[in-house]
C-alpha cells in the first residue's frame, strides 16, 4: 500500500516538474503562460513574433487597447528568474525596448482604485533600457523620452537618466518601508525646453524636483518641492522654488515664489475643512508672459475661513491693457466675500475698444447672500446714466463636488437711452437714437443654461449718409426662446413706410427667413440720385445658400449722375497691385427679382435726358454673374451731340437673359435742320463776276442709330432724304451744313469727331485709320489731354486731337490741338534710359521740361 502511494507521488512530482520545465524552459510553454495572461487582463493583447522563454524572451511588438488607451512597444526583451513568480516575486534581470508609445485620454473623475505600496517591496528590476518613449494625453501633441535608463544601484535604490524636451533627467529612486511605505525621489533636470510644450514660452529651464509618495493605512501622504529653478523663459531669466504636501485631506502650500524678468508671484496657506491661502501676483509687463498682451497687471488676496463658506478678498488692478483687438486703459475689480454670507464684487473699466466699439466706462457690481444652500444675488451694470442692466440670479442646491448642476434662476432687465456706441458697428450708418428696454432670463444649469429674452426699440432712428437718408419711427421688438430670435420691424423713409418679419434659428444649422415690405420708401437722396420703391422681398439663408426673391416697383426716381465725359482713366492694361479689396457678395447666392419702373422716372446722365418705364426681371445662381430678360423703354428723350439736340424717337435697354452689366441698345435719335439751296450764276459784264443765287430751302433730317451694346455700342448716321454721304451727315450735325462749305478748321474738328464717334464699319469709321496710314503717323486719336488754365491758375482736362511720330527708338514727337477748346501742345520726348525720360513740353498757356522717373514693384 505505502509503495503504491510512494509511486503516485513520484509520478505527480515528475509530472509537475515537466510542467514547470515545459512552462519555463520552452517556447510554447512561454506561449501558453501568456496566452493565460491574455486571458485574465482586461482590455486587449496582441503579440508579435514571440521568441524564447521564461528566463529569456523577447517579443516583436506588443500592442494593447483598453477603451480610449492605446499602448504599444516594439522590440521588447525580458530577462528574469521564472522560480520567483511561484514566490508571488517581480525579479527580473532586465527589460530592454526599442520604442514605447503611450497614447492615453483623461476619464471622468472615480474613486481611485485601492494601492499597497508595501507590495513594491516584491518588485525588483536590475536594469531597464528604453530607447524611445512617445506620449500623448488626450490628442496632445506627443513628447518624447529618449534613451530612458534605470539601473537598480542597491536593495529597492535606482538611478534614472532620460533625454527629453532637449535636456536631461537624472536622478534617484528609492523605495522604502519605515515608518510607511512609500517611493522617494530627487530628479535633476537640466536644459529643458518648454516650448516643447507651449509655443509661446520657449526658453531653457533647470531645475531640482524632489518627490515622495507614502501610505499608512487610510492615509495617504504625497510631497513635491521644486528647488534650484533657474535659466531663461522667453528671453527673460527665471528663478523660484515651490513645496506642496498633501495629507488627511489637506494640501499645506509652503511659502513658495517665481519671478520672470520684473514678474513676480507669491503665495503660501492651506486649503482643508478651513482655508487659509494668501497671493500677490505683480506683471509689470503682460508681454513677458504672453506675447499677444501688454499692459501691467496687479493682484493680490486671502481666502480663510470654512471651506464652504469662506472669507474672500481679493483686488485686481490692470493698466492700458490690449489683448488682441480689445484694450482697456484701466480697470478695477475688487471682491468683499464676509464669513457673514454677504458677498461683494465690483468692477470699474475706463475706455474700453474693440475693434467694432468703445465704452468710455464701465461698472458693474453683484451684492450677494446665501440662503440655506444658495446663492442669491443682485447685479447691476452700467456703461452711462443711460444705459444700464439690472436683475438678480440665484444658484439653487450648490454642491462644489458637482458644482455644474447647480440651478440657475434669474431675470436681468435693461435700458439704453443713448445708442451712440452701436455706430461703432457699422461705419454707414450715423445718428442712432432711440429707447431700447427689455430683460434676459436664465434658467437651467450651470453646465446647460437656457437663455431667453425680449426686448423693444422705440422711436427709433439711424441715418445712412452715403445714401441720404435717415430711418424715421423705428420700433423694432425682439424675442429669443429656444435658440430662435424672432423679430418685426417698422419705419418711415421719405414719405414711404415699410416694415419688416424675421426669424433667425441658430442651431442645430443657421437659417434665416426674413420678408421685407414697404409703400414709397425713400430709397436714395442724394444729389445723384434720387429713387423711392415699393418693395415685396423674401429673404432666407439655409445650408450656406442665400436666396432674394420678391417684385420691386420703383413709382419715382430722378437720376443725374455726374458726367464722365472729361474724365481722365488709366489704360486698360495698366494692373493696380495690392489694391484696395472691396466686399464680395456671398459665394452661393440665389437672386430673383423683378423691377419695374413706374410713370415718374427719368435719367440725365451727360448728354441724354429721358423718361424711363418698363421692367426687368434679374437672376443670379452661384457662380454666375447676374443676368436679366425684358426692357427699359425711353421717351420724351433727347441726346445732345457735340452740343447739338437729337430728339429720341425710340429707345430701348434690352436684357434678352444677357449679363445685367452689359444690356443690348436700340436707340434711334433724330434732328430736323432747315437747308438752304444755293446755286452760283455767271453775269459777264464789267462789275460783277460769279455770284452765288437763293434757289429756296428744304427740311432735312439727320440721325443716329444706335445699337450693339453698352460695352461694344455700334453707331450708324441716316438721314431722311436717304442718299447723304456720312461725311455730310455728320457735318449737318456738327455745323448745319454740308461738308463742302467746311472752312480748314471745320475740317479739323469733322475728322476729330469721326474719331471719337467710333463709327465701326461705318466710312467715316475708317478715316482716322487711312490717315494714320496715309501719313505715317504711330498715333492718330482723340483723347484727355492735361492743361494748366492761368485764369484759375489750376490743371484742367480738355479734349484735344492728338497726332504723334516715334522719330527714333528713343526720340518721338507728339501734337494734340484742342477740340472745343483753344488750345495747342507740342510735346518732345527722349528715352534717356529704361525707367528715365526727359520730356519737353510747349503749349499755347505754358512751356517747361520735365525728367520722368518710372518704378516697378511685385
Amino acid at each position: 500500500m505505502l509503495k503504491s502511494i510512494f509511486r503516485i507521488l513520484m509520478l505527480l512530482a515528475f509530472l509537475l516538474y515537466v510542467m514547470i520545465y515545459f512552462l519555463c524552459e520552452t517556447t510554447p510553454g512561454l506561449k501558453a503562460a501568456l496566452a493565460l495572461l491574455r486571458t485574465v487582463t482586461p482590455g486587449e493583447i496582441n503579440l508579435r513574433n514571440v521568441r524564447g522563454n521564461l528566463s529569456d524572451f523577447t517579443i516583436e511588438k506588443i500592442s494593447y487597447n483598453h477603451e480610449n488607451d492605446h499602448i504599444q512597444a516594439g522590440g521588447v526583451r525580458i530577462r528574469g528568474n521564472p522560480a520567483d513568480f511561484f514566490r508571488l516575486r517581480l525579479r527580473l534581470t532586465g527589460i530592454s525596448a526599442d520604442y514605447l508609445d503611450l497614447r492615453l485620454h483623461s476619464a471622468p473623475a472615480e474613486p481611485a482604485a485601492s494601492f499597497d505600496l508595501r507590495a513594491l517591496q516584491n518588485v525588483s528590476i536590475r536594469q531597464l533600457g528604453i530607447k524611445q518613449i512617445n506620449v500623448s494625453l488626450d490628442a496632445s501633441p506627443v513628447y518624447q523620452f529618449n534613451q530612458v535608463a534605470l539601473h537598480q544601484s542597491g536593495k529597492n535604490a535606482y538611478t534614472l537618466d532620460a533625454a527629453l524636451l532637449h535636456g536631461s533627467m537624472q536622478g534617484t529612486i528609492r523605495i522604502f518601508d519605515a515608518p510607511h511605505a512609500g517611493v522617494r525621489s530627487i530628479l535633476s533636470f537640466k536644459s529643458i525646453d518648454p516650448g516643447e510644450i507651449l509655443d509661446a514660452a520657449p526658453g531653457t529651464l533647470n531645475f531640482t524636483l524632489q518627490t515622495e509618495f507614502s501610505e499608512d493605512r487610510a492615509n495617504k501622504i504625497m510631497h513635491l518641492q521644486i528647488n534650484n529653478l533657474s535659466g531663461r523663459l522667453r528671453q527673460y531669466p527665471v528663478q523660484g522654488q515651490a513645496s506642496f504636501r498633501y495629507e488627511n485631506q489637506s494640501l499645506t502650500i509652503f511659502p513658495s515664489q517665481f519671478r520672470i524678468a520684473g514678474a513676480s508671484a507669491a503665495f503660501s496657506g492651506s486649503l482643508s475643512e478651513n482655508w487659509n491661502l494668501q497671493w500677490r501676483i505683480n506683471v509689470p509687463d503682460l508681454n513677458i508672459l504672453l506675447p499677444e498682451t501688454h499692459g501691467s497687471l496687479a493682484t493680490s488676496g486671502t481666502l480663510n475661513g470654512p471651506r464652504r463658506h469662506p472669507d474672500v478678498t481679493a483686488q485686481l488692478q490692470a493698466n492700458r491693457v490690449r489683448l488682441f483687438d480689445t484694450r482697456i486703459d484701466n480697470m478695477r475689480v475688487s471682491i468683499n466675500m464676509p464669513q457673514h454670507d454677504r458677498y461683494q464684487f465690483d468692477l470699474h473699466a475706463v475706455n474700453i475698444r474693440t475693434a467694432d466699439c468703445r465704452l468710455p466706462e464701465l461698472n458693474v457690481k453683484a451684492l450677494s447672500r446665501v440662503s440655506k444652500d444658495s446663492l442669491l444675488s443682485d447685479i447691476s451694470a452700467a456703461a452711462s446714466s443711460a444705459n444700464q442692466l439690472s436683475g438678480q440670479l440665484s444658484l439653487a442646491s450648490f454642491n462644489s463636488s458637482k458644482w455644474l448642476d447647480t440651478k440657475l434662476n434669474g431675470v436681468l432687465t435693461f435700458h439704453a437711452a443713448d445708442l451712440t456706441a452701436l455706430e461703432q458697428l457699422n461705419p454707414e450708418v450715423r445718428r442712432i437714437k432711440g429707447n431700447l428696454t427689455g430683460k434676459i432670463t436664465l434658467s437651467g444649469t450651470l453646465a446647460a443654461p437656457v437663455v431667453t429674452g425680449e426686448g423693444v426699440l422705440n422711436h427709433g432712428e439711424a441715418a445712412l449718409p452715403k445714401l441720404g437718408i435717415t430711418l424715421k419711427q423705428i420700433t423694432l421688438t425682439g424675442r429669443y426662446d429656444n435658440r430662435i430670435l424672432t423679430a418685426h420691424a417698422s419705419f418711415t423713409s421719405g414719405k414711404g413706410t415699410g416694415n419688416m418679419q424675421s426669424t433667425l434659428v441658430l442651431r442645430p444649422a443657421l437659417t434665416l427667413n426674413a420678408q421685407i415690405r414697404g409703400d414709397h420708401l425713400q430709397l436714395i437722396q442724394t444729389k445723384d440720385y434720387r429713387i423711392t420703391v415699393t418693395p415685396q422681398l423674401n429673404l432666407s439663408y439655409d445650408k450656406k445658400n442665400l436666396s432674394l426673391d420678391g417684385v420691386v416697383l420703383v413709382p419715382d426716381a430722378d437720376i443725374t449722375p455726374a458726367d464722365l465725359s472729361s474724365t481722365s482713366t488709366l489704360s486698360d492694361d495698366v494692373v493696380i497691385i495690392d489694391g484696395t479689396k472691396t466686399a464680395a457678395l456671398p459665394e452661393n447666392l440665389f437672386i430673383r427679382l423683378h423691377l419695374t419702373l413706374g410713370d415718374n422716372a427719368r435719367l440725365q446722365f451727360e448728354n441724354l435726358s429721358a423718361k424711363l418705364t418698363g421692367g426687368i426681371d434679374v437672376s443670379q445662381t452661384p457662380g454666375r454673374q447676374p443676368t436679366a430678360t425684358g426692357q427699359f423703354l425711353l421717351a420724351n428723350g433727347i441726346y445732345k451731340s457735340y452740343g447739338k439736340p437729337l430728339s429720341i424717337q425710340d429707345g430701348r435697354i434690352i436684357y434678352t437673359g444677357n449679363s445685367i452689366y452689359n444690356p443690348g441698345l436700340d436707340i434711334r435719335a433724330t434732328r430736323k435742320i432747315q437747308s438752304i439751296a444755293m446755286t452760283s450764276a455767271s453775269q459777264f459784264n464789267s462789275h460783277t463776276g460769279i455770284q452765288p443765287a437763293y434757289t429756296g430751302t428744304s427740311l432735312i433730317t439727320i440721325g443716329m442709330q444706335i445699337n450693339g451694346t453698352i460695352k461694344k455700342p455700334h453707331i450708324t448716321l441716316f438721314s431722311i432724304p436717304a442718299g447723304m454721304s456720312q461725311n455730310d451727315i455728320l457735318s449737318y450735325l456738327l455745323f448745319g451744313y454740308p461738308q463742302s462749305e467746311l472752312s480748314g478748321d471745320n475740317k479739323l474738328s469733322l475728322v476729330s469727331a469721326a474719331a471719337a464717334l467710333k463709327l465701326g464699319n461705318s466710312p467715316i469709321g475708317g478715316i482716322t485709320e487711312k490717315l494714320q496710314n496715309l501719313t505715317g503717323l504711330t498715333e492718330l486719336n482723340v483723347g484727355s489731354t492735361e492743361v494748366f488754365n492761368p485764369d484759375t491758375n489750376t490743371s484742367e482736362n480738355a479734349t484735344t486731337l492728338s497726332l504723334g511720330k516715334q522719330l527714333t527708338d528713343k526720340l518721338s514727337l507728339r501734337y494734340s490741338v484742342g477740340v472745343y477748346s483753344p488750345v495747342s501742345i507740342l510735346n518732345l520726348r527722349y528715352q534717356l534710359f529704361k525707367n528715365m525720360a526727359i520730356q519737353s513740353e510747349s503749349s499755347s498757356l505754358e512751356n517747361g521740361v520735365d525728367l520722368l522717373f518710372g518704378f516697378e514693384r511685385d
